[in-house]
């Protein structure tokens, strides 16, 4: 019995922790969304090294790629 106990409050304890991961997820997301609308960007356009680099544009500012 005691040890179905101490199961079923580990099983609790990460739901809670589940949970609690959930809502700081959301208000990551949120900030990172405030911070690419507040941000003038600076567009840079690089090629990736190699014979067949892919061309890609970022803000030097927040990091944001321009096409997605």
């Amino acid at each position: 019995m005691e040890k179905s106990n101490e199961l079923n409050e580990l099983y609790e304890k990460k739901y809670d922790l589940l949970d609690e991961l959930k809502i700081v997820e959301k208000k990551i997301n949120i900030l990172e969304k405030e911070r690419v609308l507040k941000c003038s960007h600076e567009w840079i356009r690089e090629r990736e090294p190699g014979m067949y680099g892919e061309l890609f544009t970022y803000c030097k500012n927040c990091g944001i790629n321009r096409y997605g």
